[in-house]
């Protein structure tokens, strides 16, 4: 999930009419209002494509799904920081 519209291939994103509401763990919830794919660079691979990922504007911080990557394909490492 991301807040800015700015990080989305231009070329899939759509806007979601109406907004889809996303639920969390501790019951809250927050409007999707848009979605497409979303390109970041990776110091390992030279680009991460997260398909079908949503625009949430309520957000000050980008969320990403570790367990979505890892059924992408993609792996994460953890280490100190």
């Amino acid at each position: 999930m991301f807040y800015s519209r700015s990080v989305f291939d231009s070329k899939t994103f759509r806007i979601l009419n109406p907004p889809v509401k996303v639920r969390f763990g501790d019951d809250s919830f927050v409007e999707a209002t848009g979605t497409g794919d979303v390109l970041l660079q990776s110091p390992v691979n030279s680009e991460v494509r997260l398909a079908k990922a949503l625009l949430v504007p309520a957000f000050t911080i980008n969320l990403v799904s570790i367990g979505r990557l890892d059924k992408s394909g993609y792996s994460s490492t953890f280490a100190k920081g």
